[in-house]
């Protein structure tokens, strides 16, 4: 199984479940098995980790951290752009294009995945899309947090009504269709 660099999985399972309350770690804690426990015990933001291991607490942690929503994962990864591109990224992603941030995305993909390619193809005015091709195991909620880390991203260029729909019926390359206003 392919391995996701540590930094959304410790941004959700620390930074978000403490902005939770005080029982959503507890509450995460008893939701896991013996082996995601002990997987999550050893994590480390800068690691390699497992990325089914990484879907699976990530998901649990993300439905305690908004409870009812169809998409929590995603929210997950949008919070985790805002709070990661601060200072002179902030600034700077103001004076460019959001194709041009994208395909910036798409160039470091293999910094935070061990498998796959990602490239971007302006698709219309203010359309696009972020393929990723030879990665057949990311999994959906990896392909969540993709989403979500893309619309806080493209968010922070001033762009508005950030769309991003994820076209997954061929899991050779998936699609990220991303629209803005």
């Amino acid at each position: 199984m392919p391995k996701n660099k540590g930094t959304n999985y410790y941004f959700t399972t620390t930074k978000l479940l403490e902005k939770s309350g005080p029982s959503a770690r507890q509450k995460f804690l008893e939701q896991l098995t013996p082996a995601e426990r002990a997987f999550h015990e050893k994590a480390l933001e800068i690691s390699w980790l497992d990325a089914a291991m990484v879907s699976a607490n990530l998901a649990k942690a993300a439905r305690i951290i908004f409870p009812g929503r169809d998409h929590p994962l995603q929210e997950c990864g949008r919070l985790e752009a805002l709070d990661h591109l601060t200072g002179m990224y902030r600034i700077f992603l103001r004076f460019v294009s959001v194709e041009m941030v994208m395909k910036q995305a798409a160039k470091i993909w293999r910094q935070y995945h061990d498998a796959g390619a990602a490239y971007v193809k302006k698709t219309g005015d203010k359309r696009l899309i972020l393929f990723v091709e030879a990665y057949p195991e990311l999994t959906p909620e990896l392909r969540d947090i993709v989403a979500g880390y893309c619309q806080g991203t493209i968010e922070l260029t001033g762009a508005r009504e950030v769309v991003i729909a994820i076209n997954d019926k061929n899991p050779a390359q998936w699609q990220f269709e991303v629209s803005w206003k």
